[in-house]
């Protein structure tokens, strides 16, 4: 275990002189990729060896080499699999590989992940959903799971995926018109992305305007204002309660 630690450790001390050296260096691809082979067998404890990676994938001379790699720990799951979505999402951005993120990001969104990596996590989100050639379908699923979500989490999680919600509706106007029908088909973490039978009307945020806290943040949201909530506010808002 000791010798697992400190390999683990001469390894990111290794990457990250590299980042920090000035000089070009060559031949770093199959370096890396023996490095995330590692890194996808130590499970949690390879997180930061698979930060620093993704971190130096943009000073390799061909970065898509480690697609496969990166894919390979998303569907391991857990928290690497939000880590390595972020080496995606810049090989996504930059160089434009042929992989359906939406679809990907979709499903990494559960309860267990927005709480393991709340912060990371909704920047993903944020991220993927401000870029371009995005149907409205899939920016209102992601929403629509965002707040079912929101509705089920607590305090210190909710504020922070209202932040995102309010940012994605204000850019997109998404409550904007009314609900398909008089009553909503259920929605369910299993309610994959492509489904277009569900109403993406948000009943989420009806259902919270009268939360004590939140309230005054969902009216902003529902007329497609951004929001920027922080800790002390919520906090603030907590104590003014309890104290009556």
């Amino acid at each position: 275990m000791v010798q697992c630690e400190e390999e683990l450790i001469a390894k990111i001390e290794y990457w990250a002189d590299v980042l920090d050296s000035e000089d070009i260096q060559e031949d770093l691809e199959q370096k890396l990729l023996d490095d995330l082979e590692y890194a996808t067998q130590q499970k949690s404890m390879g997180i930061d060896l698979l930060c620093i990676l993704i971190d130096a994938l943009p000073i390799l001379n061909c970065p898509t080499i480690a697609v496969d790699n990166l894919v390979t720990l998303v569907h391991q799951g857990g928290r690497a699999a939000v880590h390595a979505f972020r080496g995606l999402l810049l090989l996504y951005t930059q160089y434009s590989i042929d992989i359906d993120m939406f679809n990907i990001l979709y499903n990494l969104t559960t309860f267990e992940l927005m709480r393991d990596e709340t912060d990371l996590l909704l920047l993903l989100i944020s991220d993927l959903l401000h870029s371009s050639n995005i149907s409205i379908l899939t920016i209102r699923m992601f929403v629509k799971r965002l707040m079912f979500m929101c509705m089920r989490s607590d305090l210190d999680i909710a504020y922070k995926i209202l932040n995102v919600v309010g940012a994605i509706c204000n850019r997109y106007k998404l409550n904007a018109g009314h609900s398909k029908s008089n009553k909503p088909n259920e929605y369910t973490m299993s309610t994959s992305l492509s489904d277009g039978t569900v109403d993406t009307y948000l009943y989420e945020l009806d259902a919270l305007k009268d939360h004590p806290i939140l309230n005054i943040y969902i009216r902003e949201i529902k007329q497609n204002k951004p929001v920027v909530i922080t800790e002390k506010e919520i906090n603030k808002k907590l104590l003014s309660i309890i104290e009556g």
